[in-house]
């Protein structure tokens, strides 16, 4: 879908097409080339496995540009397209939910599906314009307390696995 600000054209600042948050300068009913992302939103996975009772877990994660976070298939807050937006050259935000409901005992599954956002703006549309940063990044930490007083954290490492997304 496209937002079109009346009487407005990107001299003076403005993107009079929006696809998908990427400004173009040609309008239409489809996706112009100029607009649309060159390459797949990348998919990260981790398995893991729980062997004892969860008592209580949190989930902390960050993003240059923005991620989508789910726990066994299930989307981790109500967030879309979090964390919020910044100067990542000043800060960089990070989220923070309870996650103890969605984690259960034996194998549990993290996905994260990143995109662009205003850090990793592609060489094309509002990127070529603004110096986009290069990829999409995230970090992550999933802090477990056991009903027995251990705890365990899982974190962002080499052991995950990624791929594309048809996204």
């Amino acid at each position: 879908k496209f937002t079109r600000e009346y009487n407005t054209d990107w001299s003076f600042g403005h993107a009079p097409f929006l696809v998908d948050g990427m400004p173009s300068q040609t309008a239409g009913d489809v996706c112009p080339a100029d607009a649309c992302p060159a390459a797949a939103a990348p998919l990260f996975h981790k398995k893991i496995m729980l062997v004892k009772k969860v008592k209580h877990a949190m989930l902390y994660y960050a993003a240059l540009g923005m991620a989508d976070v789910t726990i066994n298939g299930n989307k981790v807050g109500n967030d879309i397209l979090g964390p919020p937006f910044t100067d990542y050259y000043k800060r960089i935000m990070y989220v923070t939910y309870d996650v103890t409901k969605q984690l259960a005992k034996g194998e549990n599954n993290i996905g994260v599906v990143l995109g662009n956002g205003f850090f990793s703006t592609p060489g094309l549309g509002f990127g070529q314009r603004q110096n986009g940063n290069g990829p999409p990044r995230f970090t992550l930490q999933l802090h477990i307390n056991y009903e027995d007083g251990t705890q365990e954290t899982v974190s962002t490492d080499k052991s995950w696995k990624w791929s594309e997304s048809e996204i």
